[in-house]
């Protein structure tokens, strides 16, 4: 088949932030206009001029896979500060270039959102290695949305579909190099792998991993890897009853307020939306506007609701005792039951949650996501009977997909 350059994207340019001090470190450096840009709020690609669509991709990852600090730190201090991992970077490259490899980096860069280094400006950085390299190179490079950030295999779909002029890629003669490989350090390594989200790449994909020693070093690794934090294929392989006790009821014939009670990203929405919304439960998702209505009394409010035949449902974390006191107290002073509904779910499924809801668009993306699973988590107090429930009902997390491609994102291994 005739190779065939890839179509210019669409340029975008970035401007630069203006600063009032500048760092020591930094250095001026003429740019080399090698390729086009192509950059959003998700994602950044760089095209060579000279890049070529073809069936074989050689996939890499970028820091401390083909370059390093050059003095030893995890991070560089600004544009220049880098050097190739091993002296063979470029021969290796050249030898796959020659037998027909297209030759693709693949690199996570939460950097540009969160803007932690503004020593940096990421466009010089690459096109100085691209330059270095001397080699016709795409470079997808992930700003932080887990639609693309490495495990999610957004960059590669993205790859597939705009950029490669819609020559299929042959996953078997295909592989990815990276050095997030959750390898635990033993025997040749000093420590452990920071992550394994290169290796999960690779799985996500289809295609053969690499180890960068692997690769330019031909040195084998035989010792083991840390488990994923949450694996979507041991999950959906379990096979969970939705509620126990199993024989505990959704819906009440009396008169009941239900609690929902768990972390960020644990199922509650979902769950009440699915089960309570449709069978004649009123749902409250923000308590803070009802309790800080002056004109309105909480517990009138919920009077009204029920003198219309509806349930409650307090749909939000209610991790605290003290929180769920006040929901509790107001059930009592109606003398009707309040039931607890408690979604023990473990915190990286949470996380895997959250982030399947921003590549779907089902809610916002927000970087500090994973932190607010991981506060709640640590605020929770596991409810208790003491508290004054008349029945605490545990909840599996059992998900429901619109389109097979949801099912497919969601079974994929997702940044945590």
């Amino acid at each position: 088949m005739p190779k065939r350059k890839i179509s210019p994207q669409k340029q975008v340019d970035v401007p630069a932030s203006k600063k009032k001090v500048f760092s020591i470190f930094e250095k001026k450096m003429p740019i080399q206009k090698t390729g086009t840009w192509y950059c959003d709020d998700k994602i950044w690609v760089f095209t060579h001029f000279d890049v070529e669509a073809k069936e074989k991709v050689a996939g890499f990852d970028l820091d401390h896979t083909l370059i390093r600090p050059t003095n030893g730190a995890t991070h560089p201090r600004h544009d220049l500060d880098w050097e190739f991992c091993f002296d063979n970077v470029t021969e290796e490259l050249k030898k796959l270039y020659d037998n027909g490899y297209k030759l693709i980096l693949f690199t996570n860069q939460k950097g540009i959102s969160s803007k932690k280094n503004t020593n940096i400006n990421l466009k010089n950085r690459i096109e100085n290695i691209v330059e270095k390299i001397n080699l016709p190179l795409q470079v997808f490079i992930s700003t932080g949305h887990p639609k693309y950030r490495k495990p999610s295999k957004g960059m590669w779909e993205l790859l597939c579909e705009m950029y490669n002029d819609n020559i299929p890629i042959n996953l078997s003669n295909s592989f990815y190099v990276g050095d997030g490989a959750g390898r635990l350090g033993e025997p040749i390594l000093p420590k452990k792998d920071f992550s394994d989200s290169d290796r999960l790449f690779s799985l996500n994909v289809g295609i053969i991993f690499k180890t960068p020693e692997e690769f330019f070093k031909k040195t084998k690794y035989t010792g083991g890897y840390f488990d994923a934090l949450f694996n979507p294929k041991i999950f959906f392989d379990r096979k969970l009853p939705l509620l126990v006790p199993e024989n505990a009821e959704i819906i009440s014939s009396e008169p009941e307020i239900v609690l929902l009670v768990g972390i960020t990203g644990s199922g509650k929405s979902f769950f009440a939306s699915k089960y309570l919304d449709v069978n004649n439960y009123h749902i409250i998702s923000d308590s803070k506007k009802l309790k800080g209505n002056i004109f309105q009394n909480p517990l009138n409010v919920i009077e009204g609701f029920l003198n219309d035949g509806k349930n409650i449902v307090i749909d939000e974390g209610n991790l605290e005792k003290s929180t769920r006191k006040f929901w509790i107290d107001i059930a009592k002073k109606l003398k009707i039951n309040i039931r607890c509904f408690y979604f023990d779910l473990y915190v990286y499924h949470c996380c895997h949650n959250m982030a399947y809801k921003q590549i779907i668009d089902e809610c916002k993306y927000d970087p500090s996501t994973k932190s607010l699973v991981k506060r709640s988590q640590k605020i929770l107090q596991p409810p208790t009977y003491e508290e004054g429930f008349k029945e605490i009902v545990k909840v599996n997390f059992l998900p429901h997909f619109e389109n097979k491609e949801y099912a497919n994102i969601y079974k994929s291994f997702l940044p945590l």
